[in-house]
C-alpha cells in the first residue's frame, strides 16, 4: 500500500497532473475501460451567489466576472486574487467548455467569508476545469451544475476545499488539504459522483465528507491526517470506497453515523436518514486492502466504526490494527446486518456476536 506522503507527492507532480488532465478528458471512457464504471453505478447547501457583473473574456485576467458563453476553451491568465467578502472570483455560467488555470493561484481574502474561488452554476452542464489552486475562500470550490469534471489542482486553506451540489460530478487527483471545515463535501444533490485518486489531508474538520448523498464513489483515494474522521458518510447510503487509505484521522478512519465525536451507541435523532449499504472495500479486483492503521495509537482512536442505527454495510478487504481504541467497532447487536470481512486486530461489537456469521471477529 503506497504511503499517504507517496500519494501526495504522485497528485502534485507534474507526471500526475498530466496523468490526471488526460484522465479527466476521457473520463467515461477510462472509468468503463477500468471496470470501475460499473462499480460505481452499483453504488447506487448553501444557495447560488449571484451572477458577477462582467462577462470573462477567453484569457482571465481579474476576479469578479461570468463565463457566459459555452462550447470554447478559456485560460486563466495569472495569479488572481479576490478582496470582496461575498460572491466568486470566477462564475462558471456557460455549458461544455474548459477552463485551464495554467496552473496558476487564485487567493480570496477569508476562509470565515460567503465567497468561493470558482463556481460552477446551476446552470453550467459538462464543464472541465483545473490545473489551479485555490486558497482563502469560504469555498474553494463549488460544483453546483451536472458533470462537472475538476482536474489536478489544489484547493487549501479555505472554509470548505470542494462542495459538490450537482450530480455526476467527477474529481480526479484533486488535493484538499488544511480546510477549516472539510476537505472536500459531497451534498444531497450530488448523487452519482465520482471522487477517483483525491487527497484530503490534515484539514481541520474531515477529510471527504458524504451528507445525504447515495451513488457515490471515493476509488484509490487519501483521506488522513484529518482532525476529526478521513471519510465521514453521514445519512448517506449505497456509496461506494474502494481501495483507500485512511490513517492517522483523530477520531476515526471511516466513521458511519451521525455524531461529530465519533461512534457514542446512541441513535440519530428522529428524521435523520441512516448510513445504510455502503460498500467498504479493498481493491478486490487486485486482492490490494484498504488501510486505517495510524502510525501509532494516539494518532487515531478508531479505523472503521458504525454506529447504531446503521445497517446493510459491507465491510471487505480492509486492514485496521493499532488503532488507539479498536481497529473496527460496530454498536448494532451482533453487527445487525452489517458484513465484516476484513482483518482487524482490536475489534469492538456490541453484545457479542450472535447470529450474524459474518459479525466482526
Amino acid at each position: 500500500m503506497t504511503s499517504a506522503a507517496g500519494r501526495k507527492s504522485d497528485k502534485i507532480g507534474a507526471s500526475a497532473r498530466q496523468d490526471g488532465k488526460r484522465r479527466a478528458r476521457g473520463w467515461r471512457s477510462a472509468l468503463a475501460a477500468s471496470g470501475l464504471g460499473a462499480l460505481a453505478m452499483l453504488a447506487v447547501a448553501l444557495a447560488p451567489s449571484g451572477a458577477a457583473a462582467a462577462a470573462c473574456a477567453t484569457s482571465i485576467t481579474a476576479c469578479g466576472c461570468t463565463i457566459t458563453t459555452g462550447g470554447t476553451n478559456y485560460i486563466v491568465a495569472n495569479d488572481l486574487s479576490f478582496s470582496g467578502t461575498s460572491g466568486a472570483c470566477i462564475t462558471v455560467a456557460a455549458s461544455n467548455l474548459i477552463l485551464d488555470g495554467k496552473f496558476h493561484t487564485i487567493s480570496g481574502s477569508s476562509s470565515a467569508a460567503s465567497t468561493i474561488g470558482v463556481e460552477v452554476a446551476s446552470t453550467a452542464k459538462t464543464v472541465e476545469f483545473g490545473d489551479m489552486t485555490v486558497t482563502g475562500f469560504g469555498q474553494g470550490i463549488r460544483l453546483d451544475g451536472r458533470d462537472a469534471v475538476l482536474v489536478t489542482s489544489m484547493v487549501s486553506l479555505n472554509g470548505r476545499g470542494v462542495v459538490a451540489n450537482g450530480p455526476a460530478a467527477i474529481l480526479v487527483s484533486v488535493t484538499a488539504d488544511a480546510n477549516n471545515l472539510a476537505g472536500i463535501q459531497v451534498n444531497p444533490g450530488a448523487v452519482g459522483s465520482t471522487l477517483l485518486q483525491v487527497t484530503a489531508d490534515s484539514n481541520f474538520g474531515a477529510g471527504v465528507k458524504l451528507i445525504n448523498v447515495n451513488g457515490v464513489s471515493l476509488i484509490k483515494s487519501d483521506a488522513s491526517t484529518n482532525s476529526t474522521f478521513g471519510v465521514w458518510l453521514k445519512g448517506s447510503s449505497s456509496n461506494l470506497l474502494w481501495d483507500f487509505t485512511a490513517e492517522d484521522n483523530t477520531i476515526a478512519g471511516v466513521y458511519l453515523g451521525c455524531n461529530a465525536a465519533g461512534p457514542t451507541g446512541a441513535a440519530c435523532p428522529p428524521g435523520t436518514l441512516p448510513a445504510s449499504a455502503n460498500m467498504i472495500s479493498g481493491d478486490l479486483v487486485g486482492s490490494t486492502n484498504s488501510v486505517v492503521s495510524p502510525s501509532s495509537p494516539s494518532k487515531q482512536k478508531f479505523g472503521v466504526a458504525i454506529d447504531l442505527g446503521n445497517s446493510k454495510n459491507r465491510v471487505l478487504n480492509v486492514t485496521g490494527k493499532g488503532n488507539g481504541i479498536f481497529d473496527a467497532i460496530d454498536k448494532n447487536a451482533s453487527c445487525a446486518t452489517n458484513l465484516w470481512l476484513g482483518t482487524f486486530t482490536a475489534v469492538s461489537q456490541t453484545p457479542a456476536a450472535s447470529g450474524n456469521l459474518f459479525c466482526i471477529g
